[in-house]
C-alpha cells in the first residue's frame, strides 16, 4: 500500500518520540530518522526544512487529543469530580499503550532557549492545568469541592503529581502500574479539598 505524504509526516513524528525517548530531546537524528523510516535525509528536510520544525510537530502531536479528551469529560462525567478522574485517566490509559510518549514530559518541563518550542511546551501545560481549574471551579460550585481552596493552585498540584508520575515511571522502565499509582497519588490530593463523596466519585 503506497503511503501518501501525510502519513509519512506521521511516520517520522511517532520515529522523533521514540528516540527522545532513547537518546533525549537534543539528540534527534536526522540520519536515524531516515534510516528508520527508509526514506532519505532529503525528505526529512523537505518535510521539516529546521529541527525546530520538527519538535514543534512532536509537541503537537503530544497534545493532539487534549481537547477532545476534555470535552469527553465534561460530557460523559456525572459530576466535575468525576470529569477530573475521568480526564486524568484517559491520559493515563493512552500512556500505558504509548510509553514512550511520556519522555516528551521531560522535554516540555525543559527550557530549550527557542522561544517558539517553549512557548508552544508552555502552552500545552497551561492548556491542560486550565481544563483541571474549569472542572475544580465547577465542583466547588456544585459543592463538591471546598470554595475556600484556590482552583488553580488544587489544578497545579494535580497535574504536578501526574507529571511527577509519568516521568518516575519511564525512568524506572515502566516498572508499575502507571494507571492505578498516578490515581492513588491524584487522591491524595483530591482528598484534601473533596467536601462531598457519593456516587461514582468515592474511592
Amino acid at each position: 500500500m503506497e503511503v501518501n505524504a501525510s502519513q509519512k509526516k506521521e511516520f517520522v513524528i511517532i520515529t522523533a518520540i521514540d528516540l527522545i525517548y532513547e537518546f533525549g530531546i537534543n539528540n534527534v537524528s536526522t540520519k536515524e530518522l531516515s534510516r528508520r523510516n527508509n526514506i532519505s535525509e532529503s525528505m526529512i528536510f523537505k518535510m521539516y526544512p529546521k529541527k525546530n520544525d520538527l519538535i514543534l510537530a512532536v509537541l503537537n502531536h503530544f497534545s493532539l487529543y487534549d481537547n477532545d479528551m476534555f470535552l469527553t469529560a465534561k460530557e460523559k462525567s456525572e459530576n466535575s469530580v468525576d470529569a477530573i478522574l475521568f480526564y486524568l485517566n484517559k491520559f493515563l490509559s493512552y500512556y500505558e499503550n504509548y510509553p514512550t510518549i511520556t519522555a516528551l514530559f521531560q522535554a516540555v518541563s525543559l527550557h530549550s532557549g527557542i522561544v517558539q518550542i517553549d512557548n508552544r511546551a508552555r502552552e500545552i501545560n497551561f492548556n491542560r492545568v486550565n481544563h483541571l481549574k474549569q472542572f475544580i471551579i465547577v465542583a466547588q460550585e456544585t459543592g463538591y469541592i471546598d470554595k475556600g481552596v484556590e482552583a488553580e493552585l488544587v489544578a497545579e498540584a494535580l497535574y504536578s503529581v501526574f507529571v511527577g508520575m509519568c516521568i518516575k515511571w519511564g525512568s524506572l522502565n515502566y516498572g508499575f502500574p502507571l494507571k492505578e499509582r498516578t490515581d492513588d497519588a491524584i487522591w491524595l490530593v483530591l482528598k484534601s479539598v473533596v467536601i462531598k463523596l457519593e456516587g461514582s466519585v468515592e474511592k
